[in-house]
C-alpha cells in the first residue's frame, strides 16, 4: 500500500475561471498530490456555492517543476443532488 506524502515544498498554482463571472460564487478547491513523480495525479474538486449544471471552469495546475506528463482530473459537485 502506498501512503499519501505531501511534500510542503511542492507549491502549486490553481487558477479557476467560471464561464460567467459570479462574484458570491465561492470555490471549494482541492489539491491532493498521489506521488512525487513526473506522472503525478492530482484531484481537484470544485464545490460552486450555487448549483450551476451548465457552469464550465477552467481550471490550470502549475507545479514548482515543469511537469508535461502531468494529469489533472477536475470534478464539479453541485451544492444540490439530483435525484
Amino acid at each position: 500500500m502506498s501512503r499519501l506524502r505531501l511534500q510542503p515544498a511542492l507549491r502549486m498554482r490553481v487558477t479557476v475561471v467560471p464561464s460567467q463571472p459570479q462574484p458570491a460564487l465561492r470555490m471549494r478547491v482541492t489539491v491532493v498530490p498521489s506521488q512525487p513523480q513526473p506522472a503525478l495525479r492530482m484531484r481537484v474538486t470544485v464545490v460552486p456555492s450555487q448549483p450551476q449544471p451548465a457552469l464550465r471552469m477552467r481550471v490550470t495546475v502549475v507545479p514548482l517543476k515543469p511537469q508535461p506528463a502531468l494529469r489533472v482530473r477536475v470534478a464539479v459537485v453541485p451544492s444540490q443532488t439530483r435525484q
